[in-house]
């Protein structure tokens, strides 16, 4: 690779892709270069339109620099953004494009080949090129069967299957950003490096971010928090960021891990500290969506948290105005660690608790008990189904999802509670109002 290359400011790549991250933030913030430019292709290898990128700080970033906002919050860059335009002509500059091989030479192994140029005045000069490529050769060990015509294997593998196989030639495959990458000693796909900030003002970052507005993305603070951990920085601004997050501790989400690692490294006294905070939101009407969950189970020994437990539980049992998660994060520590038969007492007390209750509350503690215990007998059927009025329409999915509408592979298997579930509940989604919403349902 020509060293110089590297001394050009202005990076520009043509790819039918707008490109993976994370390698053009990188360049733009260690400011090794001063502009990126993506040259967009059609299917026919037209360019659709180009785009110019460069790095902005401060009063610079404004609402509609939101593509890389992401990725420069989870590392604490919050005060810059990278600002993009669209640009009439290619500028000047290092290019880099792939040059795929044409389709009706593919039986000859015919090679795809990148090529970097110097663009200069509107010409251009080539500068380096790489090959690679596939080929049909026949098999080391021949087998019977279909020829492997899957992904190449290198040259001298024994893998493939059938008479012949697909071999890689001209070396690995890449692509344009892998090209790029050489140019200026990178690895595209590493994350971008953390801002060069003291402590004290990461974490102040991390709370802004928790500050945004409703809809905003306030995420990436656990990130933050996870590097300011790291550094062995912990205070109660820092629980309090965390904290303020177990709302959206949804199943499958990454946020749930991020926040069980951080509960994992904390030591005991600041593990205290954190639970109190945790509460505070659970309490708190204003947090969250009806919509969130939150699966989160911390391991709580009455013995280290002494009233923990008995706090959740009047939580759930006597609040009216809370949304499903925050019942549900109540459930699950109102029984930390609780096996055998005293799980099943536990099962059956928040149960009856629920018995009674004939406020717009009900159905939302409802869910949340059987996002907590979703196996259910025909008795909890026969209680749920029998309370579908008081369920409003737009949680009426999950209410019945979760409290009882079961499909059977044997349908001669289905309880009576069952059957009489599905008519009542037939009849409360044809009251439900929205159209496109009983539709749905």
């Amino acid at each position: 690779m020509p060293a110089d290359l590297r001394n050009i400011r202005t990076l520009i790549v043509e790819s039918q892709m707008t490109g993976t991250c994370c390698g053009q933030v990188t360049l733009l913030v260690d400011g090794q270069i001063d502009r990126y430019v993506q040259v967009v292709l059609d299917n026919n290898h037209k360019i659709s339109r180009i785009i110019a990128y460069r790095l902005g700080r401060g009063a610079e970033c404004g609402p509609g620099d939101r593509e890389f906002a992401t990725v420069l919050a989870r590392v604490g860059r919050t005060n810059e953004c990278i600002r993009s335009e669209a640009i009439a002509a290619i500028p000047d500059g290092v290019v880099v494009r792939m040059h795929p091989f044409a389709r009706a030479y593919a039986a000859m192994g015919c090679c795809n080949r990148g090529t970097i140029s110097i663009r200069s005045g509107g010409n251009e000069s080539l500068k380096a090129t790489w090959y690679f490529g596939r080929r049909a050769v026949l098999s080391y060990l021949p087998l019977f069967g279909d020829p492997g015509w899957g992904e190449p294997v290198p040259l001298w593998s024994s893998r493939g299957g059938g008479p012949a196989k697909l071999v890689e030639i001209g070396g690995p495959s890449f692509l344009e950003q892998d090209l790029a990458a050489a140019i200026y000693g990178i690895n595209w796909r590493a994350p971008v490096k953390p801002a060069a900030v003291s402590a004290p003002e990461l974490l102040q970052r991390a709370m802004a971010l928790v500050q945004l507005p409703r809809w905003g993305d306030p995420l990436p603070a656990l990130d933050v928090a996870l590097t300011l951990q790291d550094q062995r920085f912990v205070n109660d601004d820092l629980l309090e960021v965390v904290s303020a997050l177990v709302y959206r501790a949804g199943q499958g989400s990454n946020t749930t891990e991020k926040i069980m690692r951080f509960w994992s490294r904390l030591n005991d006294d600041d593990k205290q500290r954190f639970i109190q905070r945790v509460f505070a939101h659970i309490e708190n009407p204003a947090e969250g969506f009806d919509f969130n969950e939150c699966v989160l189970f911390f391991h709580l020994p009455p013995t280290k948290f002494p009233g923990v437990a008995e706090r959740a539980a009047d939580i759930f049992t006597n609040r009216r105005d809370l949304k499903p998660w925050q019942y549900e994060l109540a459930l699950r520590l109102a029984r930390p660690g609780i096996v055998g038969p005293k799980a099943e007492e536990a099962r059956q007390r928040m149960f009856r608790a629920l018995d009674g209750d004939e406020t717009s509350a009900f159905a939302r503690r409802a869910i949340a008990f059987k996002r907590v215990n979703f196996l259910g007998a025909d008795e909890e059927r026969e209680f749920f189904s029998r309370r579908l009025e008081l369920v409003p329409d737009l949680l009426l999915r999950e209410y019945i999802g979760k409290t009882g509408w079961h499909r059977s592979p044997d349908e001669k298997a289905v309880s009576q509670a069952t059957r009489d579930y599905r008519q009542r509940a037939a009849v409360r989604i044809a009251a439900v109002s929205d159209e496109k919403l009983r539709r749905d349902l």
